[in-house]
C-alpha cells in the first residue's frame, strides 16, 4: 500500500493503490475557494509561454552581475561552475516551479491547496513582490530618464566642469587616477543630478518616470494574458536586436580585445574557492528570480499537455547565451575605456549601479557618436527591465485576482488595484532619501525569503508529496529520462545548494543590523501555519478547503488517474522503477 494518501482511490485489480485524488466536481476545479482562477486566462499560442519566459529571464541581471562575476572569479573557471550549477540546480528548480503550476493549473498560492498549512509560502512570495515592485519601477525610471537625457546631457556627464560635480570628480581623460579616492563624472551625474530632490521633497522627473513605467505596465496587462504574450515577443525581439547591436559596436571599438581577453582566462584555483561556487549559485538564483512564484503562476496559464520541458531548456540556453553576449559586450566597452583613459583593469571593473550609471555611460560618451550609442544602450536597458517587470506585475495581478475575482471580474480594475498602490509607494523612493531606502529594500528585502520559499517548495512537493510520485507525474507530460533527471536532482543537489546558499546569507545577515528587514516577509510562513494549526477564523477565510493534488480539468484528471493506475509507485519517495 502506498504511503499516506491525499484521498482514497479505488485500487485497480492486480495493482497497488496509487496516490490519488478525490473525484473532481462538475467544473473539474476541485471545489476550493482558491480555485477561482480565471479559467479563460490562457496563452493564445503555445509559444506565448516561451516568449514570456524569455523576456523575464533575459533581464537586466545579465548586464548587472554576470560580467563582473565572470572577471572576478576566474573567467572560464566561473563559467564552468556556472554551467555545472545550472544543470544540477538551476534547470531542475525551473522545471519544478514550472511543472507544478502547469500540472495543477494553480497560482503560487493555490498550488498549496493540498497542504493548506503551507499556503503561507505563497503569501510570502506575494509580500516580497509587493515590497520590491515599487523599487523596481523607480529603478526602471532611471533608465528612462537616461534615455531622454542622452539627447541633451550626453556631452556633459563625462566631464567635471558641471554644476553637479564635486571635488572628488576626476575627468578620466586628463587626470591621474592613482591619487586617492576618485569618482568618474558620469556617476556623479547619476548621484547628484538624477537622484537629486530639490528642497527635500519629491523629484518630479523621477516621479514622472515612475508614473510612465506604471502606465506602460497597466496598458500591457489590462487586456489579459492573450495579448500579453504577443507584447512580450515584441519586447523580447527588440531588446535582443539592441543587445546584438551593442555587442557588435563593442567588439569593433579600439582596444576592445584588451577587455575581452580577461574573459577567456581560466584560473583553475578559483574552482577551489567557495566564493566562486557561492556567487555562481546566487547569480542563478537571482537572475532567474526563483522563489517568487513566477514560474508557477505563468505555468498555470499553459494547457495541460504543453511542453514545459521544451520551454525550460530553450529559456536556459537563451539566458546563458545572453549572459555570454552581455559579458563580451560589457568588457569590450571596458577595454576601450582602459585604453582611452590609460587606467588599469581594477579601476574600470565595477558592478551594479556604478557599472550601469557610471563606467558604461562614461565610456559611451567618449565614442564617436555618443548620443546614438547612449540612447541605444539605455533603450536596451529599459526594454530588458520593463519586460521582466511586466511579468512580475502580471503574477501579482493573478494572485490578487484569485482572492478578488468573486467580487470583481473586470480585468482592468484588478490591474489598476495593483498598479495604483504600486505607483503611490514608488513616490516614497522619489524623495530626497529615496535612493538610500531603495538600496536598503533592494539589498535586504528579497534575499532570504526567496531562498526559504525555494527550500520549502522542495520539502512540500519532493519530500511530503513524494519525489517518486512527482517524477511519475513529470513522466506523464514528458518521458522517463526526464523523470530520472528531475528525481535525482530534486532529492539531492537542489536542496543541498539551497541550504548552502541560505546558510551563507544568514551568516551575512547576522553581522548586519538589517536582519529584521531581510526576514520580515519570511515571517508570513510560520504565522500562517500557526493560524492554521489553531484554526483561526481569519485563516479559515483565507485557506478554503483542502483540495487534492492533480489536474483540474475532468478529462486531464481522468487521464492522470489512469496513468497512476497503470504505473503505481510503491513508496512515495522512491521512483516507480526502483
Amino acid at each position: 500500500m502506498a504511503d499516506v494518501e491525499l484521498a482514497a482511490l479505488p485500487p485497480p485489480a492486480n495493482d497497488l493503490s496509487p496516490p490519488a485524488a478525490a473525484p473532481p466536481d462538475e467544473g473539474g476545479r476541485g471545489g476550493d475557494g482558491d480555485d477561482d482562477d480565471d479559467e479563460d486566462e490562457a496563452w493564445s499560442s503555445p509559444f506565448d509561454h516561451l516568449g514570456i519566459l524569455l523576456c523575464f529571464v533575459g533581464g537586466i541581471g545579465q548586464v548587472l552581475r554576470f560580467p563582473y562575476y565572470f572577471y572576478i572569479y576566474g573567467g572560464g573557471a566561473f563559467l564552468l561552475a556556472h554551467l555545472l550549477l545550472l544543470v544540477l540546480f538551476g534547470i531542475p528548480l525551473l522545471l519544478l516551479e514550472s511543472f507544478v503550476g502547469q500540472f495543477t493549473s494553480s497560482s503560487s498560492i493555490a498550488v498549496y491547496s493540498p497542504y493548506p498549512a503551507f499556503k503561507g509560502i505563497g503569501i510570502a512570495t506575494c509580500l516580497v513582490m509587493a515590497l520590491t515592485a515599487p523599487c523596481i519601477a523607480v529603478s526602471i525610471g532611471y533608465a528612462l530618464l537616461y534615455l531622454v537625457y542622452s539627447f541633451s546631457y550626453v556631452h556633459l556627464w563625462g566631464f567635471c566642469d558641471n554644476a553637479w560635480n564635486t571635488g572628488l570628480c576626476v575627468d578620466m581623460v586628463t587626470s591621474n587616477m592613482s591619487q586617492g579616492y576618485m569618482v568618474v563624472p558620469a556617476f556623479e551625474f547619476y548621484t547628484r543630478f538624477i537622484l537629486a530632490a530639490p528642497g527635500g521633497g519629491l523629484s518630479w522627473p523621477q516621479s514622472f518616470a515612475a508614473l510612465l513605467v506604471w502606465v506602460i505596465v497597466f496598458l500591457a496587462l489590462f487586456c489579459g494574458v492573450k495579448v500579453l504574450g504577443k507584447v512580450m515577443w515584441v519586447t523580447a525581439g527588440t531588446s535582443l536586436v539592441l543587445l546584438i547591436v551593442m555587442f557588435l559596436r563593442g567588439v569593433t571599438l579600439p582596444c576592445a580585445w584588451g577587455g575581452i581577453r580577461h574573459l577567456v582566462q581560466f584560473d583553475g584555483h578559483s574552482l577551489l574557492d567557495y566564493n566562486t561556487w557561492g556567487f555562481a549559485s546566487a547569480n542563478i538564483l537571482y537572475t532567474y528570480f526563483f522563489g517568487f512564484g513566477i514560474y508557477t503562476t505563468l505555468g498555470s496559464f499553459s494547457h495541460f499537455r504543453h511542453s514545459f520541458l521544451r520551454d525550460v531548456l530553450a529559456v536556459s540556453a537563451a539566458s546563458f547565451a545572453m549572459e555570454i553576449l552581455s559579458a563580451i559586450a560589457v568588457w569590450s566597452v571596458l577595454g576601450y575605456l582602459m585604453c582611452a583613459m590609460g587606467i588599469p583593469m581594477e579601476e574600470a571593473t565595477s558592478t551594479g549601479a556604478y557599472l550601469i550609471y557610471g563606467t558604461l555611460p562614461q565610456a559611451l560618451c567618449k565614442t564617436s557618436q555618443p548620443m546614438l550609442w547612449s540612447a541605444l544602450f539605455f533603450l536596451m536597458m529599459f526594454l530588458l527591465a520593463i519586460s521582466s517587470f511586466i511579468v512580475l506585475v502580471q503574477v501579482l495581478v493573478a494572485i490578487v485576482s484569485t482572492g478578488l475575482r468573486r467580487w470583481c471580474r473586470k480585468r482592468w480594475l484588478l490591474v489598476l488595484a495593483v498598479c495604483g498602490p504600486g505607483f503611490c509607494i514608488s513616490l516614497v523612493y522619489c524623495s530626497e532619501k529615496g535612493g538610500e531606502w531603495l538600496s536598503l529594500v533592494d539589498g535586504f528585502a528579497a534575499i532570504v525569503t526567496p531562498l526559504v520559499v525555494c527550500l520549502l517548495e522542495v520539502i512540500v512537493f519532493v519530500y511530503i508529496y513524494g519525489a517518486g510520485r512527482l517524477a511519475r507525474d513529470v513522466e506523464m507530460l514528458s518521458n522517463t529520462f526526464v523523470s530520472y533527471y528531475c528525481y535525482f536532482t530534486w532529492i539531492a543537489t537542489v536542496p543541498l545548494v539551497l541550504l548552502l546558499i541560505l546558510a551563507s546569507h544568514l551568516l551575512m545577515m547576522i553581522r548586519s543590523s538589517m536582519y529584521f528587514l531581510a526576514i520580515s516577509t519570511t515571517l508570513a510562513i510560520p504565522i500562517f501555519s500557526l493560524f492554521y494549526v489553531f484554526r483561526s477564523v481569519f485563516c479559515k477565510m483565507l485557506q478554503g478547503a483542502a483540495t487534492p493534488w492533480g489536474p483540474k480539468a475532468p478529462r486531464d484528471r481522468a487521464a492522470w488517474e489512469r496513468f497512476c493506475a497503470e504505473r503505481p509507485v510503491r513508496r512515495r519517495f522512491f521512483h516507480r522503477r526502483f
